[in-house]
This record gives C-alpha cells, sequence and structure tokens, in this order.
C-alpha cells in the first residue's frame, strides 16, 4: 500500500493551543491525497475547525465537528455559515494573478490560504459579500488563467476524517 501525500496548512490561523488535527480523505478530488484539518478542541468529542479546508467537501471554517473516538470519520456537529470558494490557476497563467486576486479579497477582508503557487481558497464568513472576488474570478477563468468552484456544495455527513 502506497504512503498517501498529505495536504497540510502552513499555519493554523492563528488560534491558540490546543490544536488538533484530522486526516480526511479526498481521493475524490485529488487520488492518494489526505487533507489535514486544524481543529480548536471544544471538549465533549467537538472541534472547530480554523483552516479554510483545501479540497473537503462539505466543511468550512468555523464549523463545528463530532470527533470519532475510535478515529472514524468526522461530522458536523454545528454549521459556522462560512463558505469556502476555491481557486486553481493553470501553469500558463501570467505571474502576479494570485496576488492581484488575494488583493480584492484582502481589500473586501475575505480571509484566504494556499496551497502551493497555484491553489488558492477563500473563507466567506456570514454576511460577508464576495462580489468583487467572484467578478474576478469569473473574468480570469474566462481569460483562460484559472478554474474556480464553490466547496460547500455538498453538505452531507460522508467526509471521512480521523482525529489525532
Amino acid at each position: 500500500m502506497t504512503e498517501p501525500t498529505y495536504v497540510v496548512h502552513a499555519e493554523s490561523a492563528g488560534w491558540p493551543a490546543p490544536l488538533r488535527k484530522a486526516y480526511v480523505g479526498v481521493a475524490h478530488k485529488l487520488p492518494g491525497h489526505v487533507e489535514e484539518l486544524w481543529l480548536s478542541d471544544l471538549g465533549e468529542g467537538l472541534a472547530r475547525i480554523v483552516c479554510v479546508p483545501f479540497w473537503t467537501d462539505g466543511l468550512a471554517r468555523h464549523d463545528v465537528v463530532a470527533l470519532d473516538p475510535a478515529g472514524g470519520p468526522i461530522r458536523v456537529h454545528e454549521r459556522s455559515g462560512h463558505r469556502v470558494l476555491r481557486a486553481l490557476f493553470k501553469p500558463t497563467a501570467p505571474t502576479g494573478l494570485t496576488e492581484a486576486l488575494v488583493a480584492v479579497a484582502e481589500f473586501d477582508g475575505i480571509p484566504h490560504e494556499h496551497w502551493g503557487d497555484r491553489f488558492t481558497v477563500f473563507d466567506i464568513a456570514p454576511g460577508a459579500d464576495p462580489q468583487d472576488l467572484v467578478g474576478s474570478l469569473d473574468k480570469l477563468e474566462a481569460e483562460g488563467h484559472l478554474i474556480w468552484e464553490w466547496g460547500d456544495q455538498q453538505h452531507g455527513s460522508a467526509t471521512r476524517g480521523e482525529a489525532t
């Protein structure tokens, strides 16, 4: 059996300890990959997601998840109302586009995280207006520079993960 490749978050979004991690299979999007999610332990088997999930459908920053003590699937206990927007730049995209897109998000107060130099996720909080960001994404997609999607389209509890 081959070891999975881990999709990791570079930082814990500024949350203080105690932090823990959950590992969620994302083979439906990236064969052979597992995403590491940062969690803030709330006690009683519950934890809050403190990162912006890169590839895990149906989860968002600040969602509260129930952890299986046996390391089985995590499931959503309470939704935060946050949404995840994903953008993947094509290898042929001109340099500087990621920075320009991030500037639009930062102007509107939208947090973001990066995985590598081509993939960015944005945390759309309840009440936030992503209209400028979505407009920029639509334009860049029409120009053939990236593809983007909402990451919270699936609202089931089928997300697999193990807590550590």
